[in-house]
């Protein structure tokens, strides 16, 4: 895999995120937070946990 921002290919096959750059390298992530493979959060870098406030804000 090659990092489109930054040309890295020193990245796994299931990283999310260039470990240089830290550009979103697919659109679904395998989401540590959700607990999900595929998830797309709409975020360019990870929320982490503050996802879940991101979304309690969004059903307002």
């Amino acid at each position: 895999m090659k990092c489109t921002n930054c040309g890295n290919t020193n990245i796994s096959q299931t990283a999310n995120f260039c470990i240089i750059c830290g550009k979103k390298l697919k659109k679904g992530c395998k989401c540590w937070v959700k607990k999900q493979d595929n998830y797309d959060c709409g975020k360019d870098s990870c929320p982490g946990y503050g996802l879940f406030l991101q979304e309690s804000k969004s059903k307002r």
